[in-house]
């Protein structure tokens, strides 16, 4: 019998990733939203405003598509590689692999500085958060899965209640680490930002699903690579030409415009080392002349 391939279907017929891609680019597609629904007010040009909504579109969306590609075929490859194991395993595990280390360097680094790097018996205390904070996690993810298990399976309208509630979930998530929790540190805002990604993809790779039939050749691989390409250009424009709009730079740094300022503080070794603007080389010149 032929083995499968890496990133194919259950049946072994179809990819997957082509629907991983599609949902992960709508989620993306959504978190930028929400960044700009946080943000907009606060810029007084409407012309900010338009160049806000197009730089975080041309961030999130390809970033989404091609973090759920690469999520897809590194799951597939892992669980694969876990079905040579003898005794059955939970399903749940390839996430929790993917999301061990994560899960590790975030605890570290909560205890590394600040506060918590001044408690007594630091180290103690950093082992017994890491001990909790593995067992949560596969706590969470086992619930999860039961959830979708139990309910991914059953009547239409159960799983239509299944999606919304994880859209919902994704929104709320995204609006407490924009609006409550505005001064966490880079790396928790990070994990927020992840936490509402995971599951606005799941929810929408859910409901492409079960709309698979409609979407026709929308899905097919070949199309989906070249729109994946046309996302990745998209994507260097946006960051090319992100230093021309000031402002826009500015509200994509600030706490409302959460998942975008998580994004960008990763993308900002490459952004140091891009040449400056010609608005900001002016702005410089000019501040130069007014100190002689």
């Amino acid at each position: 019998m032929k083995a499968k391939r890496p990133g194919r279907g259950p049946d072994g017929g179809e990819p997957s990733w082509p629907l991983a891609a599609w949902a992960g680019a709508l989620a993306g597609l959504l978190l930028a939203l929400g960044d700009f629904g946080a943000s907009w007010l606060w810029m007084p040009w409407w012309s900010d405003r338009g160049w806000l909504l197009l730089h975080l579109v041309a961030l999130l969306t390809p970033l989404g598509a091609l973090s759920a590609i690469a999520y897809d075929v590194v799951r597939r490859r892992i669980a694969r590689g876990l079905t040579r194991v003898s005794r059955p395993l939970p399903t749940w595990l390839p996430e929790y692999l993917l999301a061990l280390l994560p899960t590790i360097g975030v605890v570290h680094r909560l205890f590394s500085g600040g506060m918590m790097s001044r408690l007594p018996a630091r180290s103690w205390l950093e082992g017994l958060a890491l001990v909790l904070s593995l067992a949560g996690l596969a706590l969470g993810l086992s619930l999860g899965a039961a959830l979708l298990r139990r309910l991914g399976r059953g009547s239409p309208r159960s799983r239509l209640r299944l999606i919304i509630a994880l859209l919902v979930g994704s929104f709320l998530v995204a609006k407490t680490d924009q609006l409550f929790y505005p001064k966490l540190y880079d790396y928790l805002h990070a994990s927020l930002g992840a936490l509402s990604f995971a599951l606005a993809f799941q929810g929408l790779r859910m409901l492409l699903e079960d709309r698979r039939g409609r979407l026709g050749k929308a899905a097919w691989p070949g199309r989906t690579a070249m729109a994946a390409c046309v996302l990745v250009a998209f994507l260097a424009v946006g960051l090319g030409t992100l230093r021309r709009h000031q402002n826009v730079q500015v509200s994509l740094l600030e706490p409302r415009a959460a998942m975008a300022r998580s994004v960008l503080l990763g993308f900002e070794p490459l952004l140091a080392r891009a040449r400056p603007s010609r608005a900001t080389a002016q702005a410089a010149t000019r501040a130069f002349r007014a100190r002689r």
